[in-house]
């Protein structure tokens, strides 16, 4: 059993290195700038419209 839980340590590196692989290739795009600002003025007791308007207005997509 020794020898069992020797090998499944020595796996571990390998796995967090495959690990890693699979997640980076599964090509999730980061977060774009403009959602972090909408919900940061739509989390304020009084949203500014015109300003969540010129956030909008900013995308060039």
């Amino acid at each position: 059993m020794v020898a069992t839980a020797a090998s499944a340590t020595a796996q571990l590196p390998d796995l967090a290195t495959q690990m890693r692989t699979e997640i980076r290739d599964i090509g999730i795009p980061p977060r774009p700038t403009i959602l972090q600002d909408i919900d940061n003025e739509m989390a304020k007791d009084e949203p500014d419209f015109i300003r969540l308007a010129k956030i909008i207005g900013s995308d060039v997509c």
